[in-house]
């Protein structure tokens, strides 16, 4: 076995300005009509959800991010990573879609399922994102996005269990990779 670990550690938590939050909180006051004459305003438990989504996205290692609001209430948040589009839409209906894009090509389109499947449906695209975007470079190590993890020596002792808990603003990666 192999013990990777992280040359840098990250957040979850989201910066004091945050563009695309705050822009899907402003879609709640968008007024009937808002475009060209058509166009509802998004509802606030519309806005929760994309914010859930949002955030989801992040956790998920999906950081580059907008979103849209739709005519009938939804509000599609996005994501991008290389050459993946990934998408992620909330209607008022409270269904969801879920829309992934390889440059030009569809991989996947979940329509009108529950938050619930939407999110798990997201965590597979995500993971199938960066397991086609990790590589192993010539220097042994592994890089995913901005993150990059390289090998322990066998004789280095890690300590799994005392890693920052989940809840900490900033956490510390450690990762066991089973060699294959």
């Amino acid at each position: 076995m192999t013990i990777w670990r992280s040359t840098s550690t990250f957040s979850f938590s989201q910066s004091k300005k945050d563009a695309t939050a705050d822009k899907i909180k402003s879609f709640e006051n968008l007024v009937v009509g808002w475009n060209f004459g058509e166009g509802v305003p998004v509802l606030g438990r519309e806005v929760t959800r994309a914010l859930s989504a949002l955030d989801l996205m992040r956790q998920f290692g999906l950081s580059i991010t907008d979103a849209f609001p739709g005519l009938d209430g939804e509000v599609k948040v996005t994501s991008y990573k290389d050459d993946y589009y990934v998408q992620y839409i909330v209607s008022p209906n409270t269904l969801a879609t879920v829309i992934a894009y390889k440059g030009d090509t569809l991989l996947h389109r979940y329509r009108d399922i529950s938050d619930q499947e939407a999110r798990k449906r997201l965590g597979a695209v995500a993971g199938e994102i960066w397991h086609t975007s990790g590589s192993l470079t010539s220097r042994n190590t592994m890089t995913f996005g901005s993150i990059k993890l390289i090998p322990l020596p066998s004789s280095d002792p890690v300590d799994l269990a005392s890693r920052s808990s989940p809840a900490s603003a900033s956490t510390s990666l450690a990762r066991v990779f089973a060699d294959s």
